[in-house]
């Protein structure tokens, strides 16, 4: 052993790691991955969170890993069911006291699942690129949803409640309308080709958008449809007069621009047509937008039951290499529906290409603190009057005044924060020790930074590391009161924008990990 370092085994791997040295220094040097939310390199281990709990020799003994010494000859074990329930209780008990919204309620009822607020806020800003790139990572046909979507974004908009919902489905509708008429508009970016290709059978909502998705991933594609154009139930919109025909065939025309080849006049109807696509074809996608035949479906040899082909939370049937989606899966299902089903159905295409045994990635925590009253009133941003009634271009003064009356229910950094994502790899369930929580409020006084204590899980990063700044005669931050009542302040009362510098500021909003403190919109971290 070398002078001055100690042996542990860490599920049974020997590493050596520094006399005095944490478990977690030995998890990590031993390659182990274990979650922590009060930790950070450089500063003293804060041993607040508990969430890097291992056991401890073989009796199985709890204990926290980062503020455990390493003992020389130690063994440990950083995952087991013991540990994990140890760690979803401990972020439960988080979540019990949480003031705050991972993702508007518009995010959560939008089939697809677009991040309005933060299209929104690149509306407002007048920058359309990113606005549709944003767009376009949720929704394979903006303009024609812009047109037909049923509008579930809307119908739970928060704004609502003040005087009308913001128009999203107008401006996502309107921006990817002028993009389609623009010749020189860039395509959609795609991955590095995979040399892989798959085949989707059905053109409609649900074949179009996993077309489009899968050629983002890098992926050759290739559409069949018994029909002579693309569009599926679309083209019943056009003759009906819901859906312009010229908005149809450009959404159409870029996914084909992307590369996608188009078969028409195609038409899966036995078992052999199915195999052939299996052999061409290193995945098939089934799109299929008629009511399936439980004849039909054993002519092809797929498992049907009353709903539809039979398949799996990620869209495999029980084919190898076979997935269905939309509505061939649902019987029914509106336009955004079968765009959103689209889209999940290619990305578990793209997985399964890459590991043909991949886990399910586990489902986002869609915490929502239920706001009281006063709560509402002082808490959302109540901007730029009533709803436009004509919008004519995006970017516009009209169109940014729209997007302004967004509520900002959408936590800034609900993609990004370690209190979700652990939360959702532990299946916590935040309403299981739910009770009496924080207040949410919002504190914007700082020029860089927005603090909201409500969101705060008292970690003690911030003010371990302003107290390791000491910064130019700054206050710092402290804990204040004990208990249920401890929350971050600036000490003797002094106002939070006055108690930290820019610089620390923004440290502060690099190291929490619940979003308590985050830069403000359009603030480079």
């Amino acid at each position: 052993m070398v002078s001055g370092a100690v042996t542990v085994f860490v599920d049974g791997v020997a590493v050596s790691v520094p006399a005095g040295a944490s478990l977690l220094d030995a998890t990590r040097a031993a390659g182990a991955t274990v979650p922590t939310l009060c930790q950070a390199d450089g500063l003293p281990a804060q041993v607040s969170c508990y969430l890097c709990t291992v056991e401890v020799d073989d009796a199985g003994t709890l204990a926290p890993a980062c503020g455990t010494r390493a003992a020389d000859g130690a063994r440990i074990r950083t995952d087991s069911e013991q540990i994990r329930e140890s760690r979803r209780t401990c972020l439960e008990l988080l979540l019990s006291d949480h003031a705050g919204t991972c993702v508007g309620q518009c995010t959560v009822a939008c089939p697809a699942q677009l991040d309005v607020a933060t299209f929104l806020d690149a509306v407002e800003d007048d920058d359309p690129v990113t606005a549709l790139s944003i767009v376009r990572s949720a929704l394979a046909l903006p303009a024609v949803l812009g047109q037909v979507c049923a509008g579930h974004c809307e119908s739970a908009c928060v704004r609502a409640e003040v005087d009308a919902p913001v128009s999203v489905r107008r401006l996502h509708g309107l921006l990817a309308e002028q993009d389609l008429a623009d010749d020189k508009a860039a395509l959609p970016s795609r991955a590095t080709p995979s040399g892989r290709s798959v085949a989707v059978v059905g053109a409609g909502a649900t074949g179009l958008s996993a077309a489009f998705y899968l050629l983002r991933q890098g992926h050759c594609c290739t559409v069949y449809d018994n029909k002579e154009r693309p569009g599926g139930a679309m083209l019943d919109l056009v003759a009906n007069g819901t859906l312009s025909d010229a908005v149809l065939t450009a959404e159409a025309g870029l996914i084909r621009r992307m590369g996608a080849v188009f078969v028409p006049g195609w038409r899966l109807a036995d078992a052999a047509q199915l195999t052939e696509l299996q052999t061409q074809h290193d995945a098939v996608i089934l799109a299929v937008g008629p009511v399936v035949d439980p004849l039909w479906a054993d002519a092809v040899g797929l498992p049907a039951g009353r709903r539809g082909v039979t398949a799996d939370a990620d869209a495999r049937a029980r084919l190898d290499g076979v997935f269905a989606a939309g509505r061939a899966v649902t019987r029914t299902g509106s336009t955004i529906r079968s765009v959103g089903a689209g889209r999940r159905a290619a990305e578990s295409v793209g997985r399964w290409l890459t590991d043909p045994t991949p886990p399910s990635p586990p489902s986002p925590l869609l915490f929502r603190a239920k706001m009281t009253d006063g709560e509402r009133e002082t808490f959302f941003n109540v901007s730029c009057g009533s709803r436009a009634e004509t919008i004519d271009s995006v970017p516009s003064a009209v169109a940014a005044c729209e997007a302004a009356r967004c509520m900002d229910c959408t936590c800034v950094v609900h993609d990004s924060c370690l209190l979700r994502r652990y939360s959702a790899e532990y299946g916590a369930k935040w309403k299981r020790a739910a009770g009496g929580r924080r207040m949410l409020q919002l504190d914007t006084s700082h020029q860089l930074v927005d603090y909201e204590p409500g969101k705060c899980i008292l970690c003690g990063l911030c003010v371990a590391a302003a107290e390791r700044a000491r910064e130019q005669n700054k206050l710092g931050l402290t804990v204040v009161g004990r208990g249920f009542e401890a929350r971050v302040e600036a000490p003797f009362g002094a106002p939070f924008a006055d108690a930290i510098g820019d610089d620390l500021a923004l440290e502060c909003a690099q190291l929490c990990p619940s979003g308590a403190i985050a830069t403000k919109r359009g603030v480079a971290p």
